[in-house]
């Protein structure tokens, strides 16, 4: 019972006392007579009222002392309850990784404390599954060996214009500033002619005896040296050289320059001389073995 409410009964208790008494002196018809016994009922009252005030205060003392002590074992710290935490180093993959740093956290749980007893904490340890890496193996980087691709130069096909332009520059990587071009219709005619004899005698000489030519007409002995009849029927304009060989199918001009170039003294008696004028003459394909024919390059001014 709190002290208020204590004290409100005992002002109670005075208040019905007090009327008691009140009561009694209103009955008492001799008030002298009575006056003894009044003083009598007044004293036995107040000493009630004492008693009934001491046992409030000690009763209030009680109270107040167990209090405080309830305040006391309230107050009073209680271990933390802590929690570790057992990490386990994580297995490296065969990359370098960094090991991630994990804290253990420590949780602190308050125990409740009877009044009458200590409280009593023991340290719970807890371990932790141990956490399970998975080794990933890396996957090997496949490099393509680097694809190297040789750029043909495109070739030129066979032709009048070509071979002039292939001479030409020739001619100029290697010094000779002489250009040359396509000669005129006598020329042709030597080439022709020169390029149908390869088939019955290939070379510098003629095959014999002549069918019939600017020189002979048929009526008599024809020449057989390439060069002096060359000179003898057209004249020194015309008779500056020639060349006799083969060329193969789907050569282009770049083809046959390579094939010149394995003959020293064609390749100099083509590029480097001072000859300005040229024509060729060629046999059908298949004339010189079974695709090929035969070509006759001859050298004017």
């Amino acid at each position: 019972m709190s002290t208020k409410r204590k004290l409100t009964l005992v002002s109670i208790l005075m208040i019905i006392l007090m009327i008691i008494g009140m009561t009694a002196c209103n009955k008492v018809v001799k008030p002298i007579e009575k006056e003894t016994e009044l003083t009598t009922v007044m004293n036995e009252t107040t000493t009630t009222v004492k008693e009934v005030e001491t046992s409030i205060v000690e009763s209030t003392e009680t109270e107040v002392i167990e209090s405080e002590q309830s305040t006391e074992t309230e107050t009073q710290p209680t271990e933390p309850e802590t929690t570790i935490v057992e990490t386990e180093e994580p297995t490296t993959t065969e990359k370098k990784t960094q090991p991630s740093i994990t804290q253990s956290k420590t949780t602190v749980k308050p125990t409740e404390t009877k009044k009458t007893t200590k409280p009593t904490t023991k340290p719970t340890t807890k371990k932790t599954e141990k956490p399970t890496t998975k080794q990933t193996e890396p996957k090997p980087t496949e490099t393509q060996p680097p694809t190297t691709t040789t750029t043909k130069k495109v070739g030129r096909p066979i032709t009048k214009a070509n071979m002039v332009a292939m001479i030409n520059e020739e001619r100029a990587r290697i010094g000779n500033q002489v250009k040359v071009s396509y000669g005129d219709a006598t020329l042709q005619k030597i080439a022709n002619i020169r390029a149908e004899e390869q088939k019955r005698l290939f070379g510098h000489t003629r095959p014999m005896p002549c069918p019939g030519c600017d020189y002979c007409h048929g009526e008599k002995e024809c020449i057989a040296s390439e060069g002096t009849w060359i000179y003898n029927t057209y004249g020194e304009k015309y008779s500056k050289g020639g060349l006799a060989g083969g060329v193969k199918k789907g050569w282009t001009v770049e083809d046959f320059l390579e094939y010149v170039k394995k003959s020293p003294n064609h390749y100099d008696q083509m590029f480097k001389a001072k000859w300005t004028k040229f024509a060729y003459g060629q046999t059908a394909w298949g004339t010189l073995n079974l695709n090929d024919a035969y070509i006759y390059f001859n050298y004017g001014n």
